[in-house]
């Protein structure tokens, strides 16, 4: 997201459809890009920014094309500026981890076993920092390190947690680094939306 610029024309393709939506970029916060819209939106499509659609965002950096993939949802009623949070690892010319935001949100972790085996209890955590691949959480008691977890996330005061696989990437005394794998797309862009608002109304603050 540091190739990004103020002004800087994008372009976002919606999964699945053809039409794209051209933008220009107001501001870039950590893994989060504002957006005003050049053009209003196609009617098909504005239906799919509330709450959100996976999509392709592409734009020149020193004369070269680059895409990332992420979520784009609305950031304004009227639609006409959005946000696009983009995910970890995707990006077209080179693979790069997206930065995370420094956030606090409960979370739910257990230990997946093998066939047969007694799953363990879960824990109840927190998050040190979190994007849409994955997360920073704290180690409490009876936390072991998986390799695979199931992890719900609480977002705000939607009691229907974000669920999603995680594998291990690293492990400390006091902390264990996840990558969410096989993250619902309905959740995945929830999860997405509350990064944005999140990252949106800090940077205004």
């Amino acid at each position: 997201m540091r190739r990004l610029t103020p002004r800087q024309g994008v372009t976002l393709s919606l999964d699945g459809d053809e039409e794209v939506i051209d933008g220009q970029v107001l501001s870039v916060s950590g893994p989060v890009a504002l957006l005003d819209c050049v053009d209003a939106a196609p009617i098909h499509l504005r239906a799919r920014l509330s709450p959100g659609s996976m999509c392709m965002m592409a734009f020149t950096h020193h004369g070269k094309l680059v895409g990332l993939r992420g979520v784009v949802t609305a950031a304004s009623e009227d639609l006409n500026q959005l946000a696009f949070i983009v995910a970890d690892g995707v990006q077209v010319e080179e693979r790069r981890v997206a930065e995370r935001i420094a956030l606090v949100i409960p979370v739910r972790i257990r230990t997946v076993t093998g066939p047969g085996a007694v799953e363990p209890p879960s824990v109840e955590t927190v998050t040190v920092d979190i994007s849409l691949g994955g997360a920073l959480v704290e180690r409490r008691e009876g936390a072991r390190t998986g390799p695979r977890f199931r992890l719900e996330l609480y977002l705000g005061d939607d009691p229907v947690p974000v669920s999603t696989g995680a594998d291990l990437v690293r492990a400390t005394a006091t902390h264990l680094g996840l990558r969410f794998i096989d993250i619902p797309a309905l959740d995945r862009i929830r999860l997405a939306s509350f990064l944005a608002e999140h990252q949106l109304g800090s940077s205004s603050a």
